[in-house]
Order: C-alpha cells, then structure tokens, then sequence
C-alpha cells in the first residue's frame, strides 16, 4: 500500500543519454579543475585523459569544451544535482578519484587542492569519512 502512495508522488526521473552524462561529467571536471580561477596544463592534460579514457569522450568535444569554458556561466548546484540523480555511488567515488588524481598534478602543498576535493565530495554527496580519507584520496608514496 505505501509503495504505490510513494510511487504516486515521488518525482519522475529522467534517464539522461550518455551524451549528456559526459557533458555533466566534463562541465563537473572543469568547473573543479577552474575552482581556483586558473588551469594549468598538467591538470587540463589529464582531464582529457580522464574523459575520453574512462568516460569514452571524443576527443575533439573535450578540446572544444576545455577552450570554450566558462566556470563563471556553469550552475555548479545543477551540474551536482543531475550528476547525484543520475550517477550511482560507484560511479560517484570514482569522479572523486579523479578529481584526487587532478588535484595531485599540483607540485607543493595540496592545501587548495584538499579544499576542492571535499567541495566535490560534498556537492556529489559523499561523505567525508574514513573510507574517504583511506580509499579514495590516496597519496603517492613520493607525496606522503
């Protein structure tokens, strides 16, 4: 009886096409790599990487979406809705590895860059836990 009461008013959800899950997915990416107002080569190398290696993103549409970014027109609170609507868990943590994997690209202190990472997490609605703190951001032996 109450499933069929919450089926009557819970939200419809619409399954978005992987075409724009990888446009979520990139526009995320970027905005997190744009936080601190600037990009640099290493960090854009790798998002590329990342997009068109695990994500399956033409590489032409990354180029293109890297040079036509604009952090400043980009609702990040949509962006982070959709992506939790429509991304499970799994899928979440693992955007989080590689925004970690960005965030390592930096040479120095990663002070920023933690702060960014915990912005992502929260905006993709893990929590900051053990299991973040031991599983998804890992430092490299040469970092620790």
């Amino acid at each position: 009886m109450f499933e069929s009461l919450f089926k009557k008013f819970a939200k419809p959800t619409e399954k978005l096409s992987s075409l724009e899950m990888q446009d979520l997915i990139s526009r995320f990416l970027l905005h997190m790599v744009w936080t601190d107002g600037r990009a640099g080569q290493k960090e854009l190398d790798l998002v590329v990487k990342i997009l068109t290696h695990d994500f399956h993103v033409d590489p032409d549409l990354v180029i293109r979406e890297i040079n036509n970014f604009n952090p400043s027109k980009q609702d990040m609170d949509a962006i982070a809705d959709a992506l939790r609507e429509n991304l499970p868990v799994t899928e979440r943590i693992q955007l989080l590895r590689d925004i970690w994997a960005i965030a390592l690209t930096h040479e120095g202190k990663l002070n920023y860059e933690e702060e960014m990472f915990y912005l992502a997490a929260e905006h993709l609605d893990i929590p900051a836990n053990h299991f973040l703190e031991h599983c998804v951001k890992v430092m490299p032996r040469n970092r620790q």
